[in-house]
């Protein structure tokens, strides 16, 4: 037999878990806008880098000389750090795209 009581603590725990649930979603959403300032960061400070290697050094050589060739390990690091900065972008992407689906959109903060 369920009593007044049995029945508001049922209804008070699905709410407790709702929120657990919502307080997830949204650390997670923070967590994606983090990765994908931090990957947007890294990977302008490459391009900023790889322009001044190439401006300093006078290189002409192509993309795929810098990469098959070994043109510059410096050019070689820029462009690693250019791949990297983008994988990093869109892991937060999704990471954020991901927990927002999640979300309850009554809940969501704008």
């Amino acid at each position: 037999m369920k009593t007044k009581l049995d029945t508001a603590a049922a209804t008070v725990a699905s709410v407790v878990v709702h929120d657990d649930a919502q307080d997830q979603c949204e650390i997670e959403m923070r967590r994606g806008q983090v990765l994908v300032i931090q990957g947007m960061i890294i990977t302008v400070v490459s391009i900023l880098v790889y322009c001044a290697v190439c401006f300093q050094s006078g290189i002409d050589t192509e993309l795929a000389a810098i990469l098959f060739d070994g043109a510059s390990p410096m050019l070689l690091a820029t462009l690693v750090g250019m791949g990297l900065g983008t994988m990093l972008w869109l892991f937060g992407c999704v990471m954020y795209l991901r927990a927002a689906m999640e979300a309850d959109p009554a809940k969501v903060p704008e």
